[in-house]
Formats: structure tokens, sequence, C-alpha cells
């Protein structure tokens, strides 16, 4: 059985309301625990960026 590792961040509309989710998955040997901060932190900036885009519309 493979291990996985994975880490979610909320997509919100104009009214603060979950819209979708952003996430990563990986194997473990895939997201070493060196570099899942790293991609912990580039998926809530993508997140949090599309949030943005959305409360423009």
């Amino acid at each position: 059985m493979m291990r996985k590792r994975s880490r979610a961040f909320p997509v919100l509309n104009q009214l603060g309301e979950l819209m979708s989710a952003l996430s990563v998955t990986g194997a473990t040997a895939q997201i070493v625990p060196e570099n899942y901060d790293k991609l912990a932190g580039i998926v809530k900036q993508s997140s949090a960026r599309i949030s943005r885009a959305l409360k423009v519309l």
C-alpha cells in the first residue's frame, strides 16, 4: 500500500463562501518532509489568488 501526503486550501467566492478547494497529493516518496511546507505554501497562495480573482467578478 502506497502512503500519501496531501494538503488542501479553500477557494472562496466574493461572499466568503466555499466554492471549491485546491490541493496537492503525492506519494510520501515524492512529497518529502523537506518540501512539504514549500508545496503547501504554493497551494495556499494559489487558492488565495483564485479567491481574490473571484471577488472581482
